[in-house]
């Protein structure tokens, strides 16, 4: 096909998605009803209300899979007509423009998605009865509370999914679903709970220690407890097999170490990320340059 003919093409399958999305998005959203519903409201009005946005995120689904693959093709469409317009030393008649703005619509779809989930999922909860009436103890419970999740609303989900653990603490994704928990946790700012979360997960599921007490760490680095995580992201390296991934979390913990400790330690810290880096035999330029940034950076504090 002929760059003329290719080029035609993508032009009219944008048109194509970026009217099929208008349209979409103008004629067939419902009129969005208030977020807050009293006793009153009918159930089955909110029924309705969910079934129609479950008909309209159905619809976004194909328009942004379609829009995906149709700047897929202008992408390529791109390559190729760059390609060929630099051998023969004229412009490329795709621009970066049209790709820029088939990934504008793909945005906007996506965005509108998530409303419209974030929607969806308060009226369930509302439907369901509120956080008092939802039985987190069945067997799809978790789900019920990822709903919420989903809906903004973290201390409810995490306490859904703690209530669906003491009922299901073999289930098969109970780690997951503990994640989860934390996460949420974590969002609705009782950091202590998540934090008691993640222990218990250690705990539990031993094979994954590198992972979550590398997690623990960063948890209390984000809390600003520099001591807690240094000493957790320790037990993770110590964990781990010699290497550049080792080494890189090496890196992270003098970075805890140089915000948490006198700026001596910190400067040994990286150091010591240097000489394993060398005892290794591991030629790493980036790892190597950054360990010397670090350290001037720590020695111009103290200098003042």
């Amino acid at each position: 096909m002929s760059n003329a003919k290719w080029i035609l093409l993508v032009s009219v399958l944008i048109g194509i998605n970026v009217s099929w999305g208008l349209y979409i998005l103008i004629k067939d959203t419902p009129e969005p009803l208030s977020s807050e519903f009293s006793p009153s409201v009918p159930t089955d009005e909110i029924a309705q209300r969910i079934k129609s946005l479950e008909e309209t995120l159905f619809k976004l689904q194909h328009e942004l899979a379609a829009t995906k693959a149709t700047k897929e093709s202008l992408e390529d469409a791109l390559q190729n007509s760059s390609s060929e317009k630099a051998t023969e030393g004229e412009a490329s008649t795709v621009t970066d423009t049209q790709v820029q703005a088939i990934s504008q619509r793909i945005a906007q779809v996506e965005k509108s998605m998530g409303a419209l989930k974030k929607e969806m999922n308060e009226k369930v909860f509302v439907l369901l009865g509120g956080n008092d009436k939802i039985d987190f103890t069945a067997e799809d419970g978790y789900v019920h509370a990822t709903r919420l999740a989903e809906a903004g609303k973290h201390n409810a989900a995490a306490e859904g999914y703690m209530k669906f653990l003491e009922k299901f603490p073999d289930h098969v994704d109970a780690r997951d679903i503990a994640k989860k928990a934390r996460a949420n946790f974590m969002k609705a700012g009782f950091k202590q709970r998540a934090i008691d979360i993640q222990k218990d997960i250690i705990e539990a599921y031993p094979d994954y220690n590198e992972e979550d007490y590398s997690t623990l760490a960063r948890m209390y680095f984000d809390m600003k407890h520099y001591d807690e995580a240094i000493e957790n992201v320790t037990k993770s390296i110590d964990l781990m097999q010699p290497g550049n991934d080792q080494l890189w979390k090496m890196m992270y913990r003098a970075w805890y170490i140089e915000l948490g400790r006198p700026p001596e330690e910190g400067i040994a810290a990286y150091e010591e990320v240097d000489r394993r880096r060398a005892e290794l035999g591991i030629e790493n330029k980036q790892m190597k340059d950054k360990v010397q940034k670090y350290i001037q950076r720590i020695r111009n504090r103290m200098k003042g």
